[in-house]
């Protein structure tokens, strides 16, 4: 796998990989070897994923269904698979509308635009645990952590 070097996008796929006992290669590379290899990417963007015999897989929730499915991380049913990509994707709001926040150099960062992050960031956490009370659960990937 190719990806910065920090937890970004990439974090989940090494999370999942780690979790299903799967050796990979965490290859991280800087601004300067990104810009080398961005025109190679199809879109442009990291992380990347290569699978054994090659294939390269592109984008960290396309790449997170295929490995659960591999894995047995991904739900065979329809409505539980639905579920898990609403999930997915409500975190990836949560975790976009946040951002700013690791960045206190970024010229947007102020009071104003911290509380607006924050709002929102507590509204999509309400959503997920409200998904949690209507389906009585308590995790989100089934019945345990």
């Amino acid at each position: 796998m190719t990806y910065f070097n920090g937890h970004g996008r990439a974090e989940c796929i090494r999370m999942l990989l780690t979790l299903a006992k799967q050796p990979f290669v965490d290859q991280r590379v800087d601004f300067e070897e990104f810009a080398k290899l961005k025109p190679t990417l199809p879109g442009g963007s990291l992380p990347v994923f290569q699978e054994e015999g090659g294939r390269m897989l592109y984008q960290t929730v396309p790449i997170m269904r295929a490995l659960g499915i591999k894995y047995s991380f991904y739900p065979k049913d329809a409505a539980r698979a639905f579920d898990q990509d609403w999930i997915i994707e409500t975190l990836i709001d949560a975790g976009e509308s946040g951002t700013v926040l690791y960045l206190p150099t970024n010229p947007e960062w102020n009071e104003e635009r911290m509380t607006s992050i924050l709002k929102k960031f507590d509204q999509l956490c309400k959503h997920l645990e409200k998904y949690l009370d209507d389906n009585r659960r308590d995790y989100f990937g089934g019945s345990g952590p």
